[in-house]
């Protein structure tokens, strides 16, 4: 199982303590929710969790977590290229 089940959005988390409780409230039970389901699932299954510490706020970092795509520059075989992530 690949699990993607969390709200993406941190600077949403960070508008407020309620905002930044419920994300938390929501990444978690969803984490544990799946893992309920595989245990009930009696199989034996693999869990690929994938998030973002975004989502729990970089208030004290002092930088801006983009939201949306990225451009970056990419090493391939013909010489850096930039794309869209």
């Amino acid at each position: 199982v690949v699990h993607f089940a969390e709200q993406r959005a941190a600077p949403y988390s960070m508008k407020s303590a309620r905002h930044k409780l419920y994300t938390v409230d929501n990444n978690i039970n969803a984490t544990n929710h799946l893992l309920a389901a595989i245990v009930e699932s009696g199989l034996d299954v693999h869990l690929a969790h994938l998030g973002t510490m975004g989502v729990y706020g970089y208030g004290t970092a002092g930088l801006r977590i983009p939201e949306g795509y990225l451009k970056v520059t990419v090493d391939t075989d013909n010489g850096p290229a930039e794309q869209e992530i």
